[in-house]
């Protein structure tokens, strides 16, 4: 937990204290503290080092309905309640809209409401809020957060080096911790389910069947795509040089494999596309599960391609968008701006190839996450994609302010 992070509970605590005696006695004891929490908000230093980790798959507020919003902070709160309840509050600060929207789709494949409930969280201690009540979708939510925040902790440690490989090595252990929790919590409620996949489907064995064994499959696709990745730069790498006065092709730099963006968001697709279908017990929701789980998987990719690009072209490391301008002899930014129709095509087929997916659930027109998943897929996810390709390489809180 930073130090904007901190002062902004601090502000959000004495701020929505109301008239309560203690609270503003505290408020006068510290007005530096309070003085910092507005200039921070203010200079959205905030914003940048919090708000812009919240992920692209993300509403437009604005264009939803009160009731409609009101249940998608009530799945959001009640996700964060259920990361908090059930594995640790630590993993509470990895909560994306990404799961949120992970939430909302398998409750509508399995035609799951869910109950709000009122309760108080660490944000606002003092109100209590509406949140969903904890349930099998939620848990199973939060375990895929621990589950996914081991696996990029692990994946962080093979890629970087130095001092911050040392910090991702300290961050191994209460990822662990936290992903073999919720391994322990869902052993028995995954083997009922693995049953009664195996019953219905005879080709249910090359489905995960646990949580470790999902664990497992979004490791291997997660290294697949490390190795394309290493792969890509290794062999643009110059050979081992002859004695001199010789000359041979080893001498000279390797052409470099090229991989094309489409190929390179593949990997991530099919990591989201295991976790959206685990468990479900229709052959016809695992298929529309697995279709959402790959175009939004490969949106997500894409678009933080898009985004690291300035900054992956200065370090060297790879990244789709960054060897495809170097192969046309073109500046990455420029690559961006020349090509930005057919990147943001590819990425709003991808949004219209998702809810096409879920459109064809039978509960799909009932459902109460309908408006919500129809706003983050044709508007919400659209815009964070049009942001990207306006700044790249800017967090999205500060490319909110320049509009």
């Amino acid at each position: 937990m930073n130090i904007p992070f901190c002062l902004k509970y601090v502000r959000l605590v004495l701020y929505r204290g109301g008239n309560n005696q203690y609270l503003q006695k505290i408020k006068t004891l510290f007005p530096p503290i309070l003085c910092a929490c507005d200039k921070m908000i203010r200079t959205r230093n905030f914003g940048m080092r919090f708000v812009s980790v919240f992920g692209y798959v993300r509403p437009q507020a604005d264009e939803l309905r009160v009731k409609e919003y009101a249940w998608y902070r009530a799945v959001y709160c009640g996700l964060c309640r259920s990361m908090e309840k059930n594995i640790s509050p630590l993993l509470s600060l990895t909560l994306r809209y990404d799961y949120v929207l992970l939430a909302m789709t398998r409750m509508l494949l399995c035609d799951e409401h869910g109950n709000v409930e009122m309760h108080r969280c660490m944000a606002n201690p003092l109100h209590k809020k509406p949140m969903l009540a904890d349930s099998e979708t939620l848990s199973f939510c939060a375990a895929c957060a621990a589950m996914l925040a081991h696996a990029s902790v692990l994946d962080n440690i093979r890629d970087e080096h130095g001092a911050v490989r040392l910090l991702y090595r300290a961050a191994q252990i209460p990822t662990a911790a936290m992903y073999k929790k919720a391994i322990r919590r869902s052993e028995k409620s995954e083997t009922d389910t693995a049953n009664g996949v195996a019953a219905e489907n005879a080709d249910a064995a090359q489905y995960p069947k646990t949580l470790q064994e999902l664990g497992e499959t979004v490791k291997m696709h997660l290294a697949a795509l490390s190795e394309l990745e290493r792969s890509a730069l290794d062999s643009s790498k110059p050979g081992l040089s002859e004695p001199e006065n010789s000359v041979s092709e080893l001498s000279k730099p390797e052409k470099a494999r090229i991989v094309s963006p489409d190929e390179a968001a593949q990997p991530f697709g099919d990591v989201l596309s295991a976790i959206f279908s685990f468990g479900l017990d229709d052959e016809s929701s695992r298929r529309i599960a697995r279709h959402v789980g790959t175009h939004v998987g490969r949106f997500i990719y894409l678009c933080d391609a898009a985004d690291d690009a300035p900054k992956d072209e200065k370090s060297g490391a790879y990244n789709p968008f960054v060897q495809a301008a170097k192969e046309m002899d073109m500046l990455v930014r420029d690559y961006l701006n020349a090509y930005r129709v057919r990147i943001e095509t590819a990425l709003h087929m991808e949004c219209a190839a998702a809810l096409d997916a879920i459109s064809l659930s039978k509960s799909f027109e009932t459902h109460p996450a309908r408006p919500c998943i129809e706003n983050i897929l044709i508007l919400g996810m659209p815009a964070a994609a049009k942001h990207v390709l306006d700044m790249p390489g800017v967090p999205l809180s500060k490319k909110d302010a320049a509009k």
